[in-house]
């Protein structure tokens, strides 16, 4: 069964056809773990709950590339697992007041035998400006948001060694 993901771009949609081929499962982290070793500081790692919100924002859109999401292995048939980790996250606190924050995600996508199909690292940044009123989280929010459309898009055609975002 061929999945079209289908994005509203303005007006008009835009389907692209998914390369999910005949798999129509795919399994999603219920939390986007940071990476080991990483320093998230303070407030931004208690207050920001960045895990659970970068696989939220990953979780509300794969449906439009896979026809059955999930959080667990099915015990049989074809799937894919997603897997996310946060890889980098600057978020210092005083909202815009204290620049731009970024928040960079790491992932791949394998089949149900565990053979890669494709890789990426993904980077979203939200610039002060018209948001110098917004705290951290709610900056760092976005960038999550944004990455979890990246990776949707991505999904439609996963390579490895993608990259999503902005540099």
């Amino acid at each position: 069964m061929r999945v079209l993901i289908c994005l509203l771009l303005s007006t008009p949609f835009f389907c692209l056809p998914s390369q999910a081929g005949d798999v129509d499962t795919i399994v999603v982290p219920e939390k986007a773990p940071f990476a080991k070793g990483l320093i998230v500081r303070g407030k931004t790692k208690t207050e920001c709950r960045l895990e659970e919100r970068v696989a939220d924002d990953i979780m509300r859109r794969v449906g439009n590339v896979y026809a059955n999401v999930v959080t667990e292995k099915p015990k049989k048939g074809a799937y894919h697992v997603l897997t996310v980790e946060i890889s980098d996250v600057f978020g210092a606190g005083g909202g815009g007041w204290s620049g731009p924050k970024h928040l960079e995600l790491k992932g791949k996508l394998v089949d149900h035998k565990g053979k890669m199909i494709g890789s990426f690292r993904g980077r979203r940044t939200s610039a002060a400006g018209f948001t110098a009123l917004k705290g951290t989280c709610s900056m760092l929010q976005k960038c999550s948001k944004a990455l979890g459309k990246d990776v949707t898009l991505w999904l439609g055609d996963p390579k490895p060694n993608s990259f999503l975002g902005a540099e």
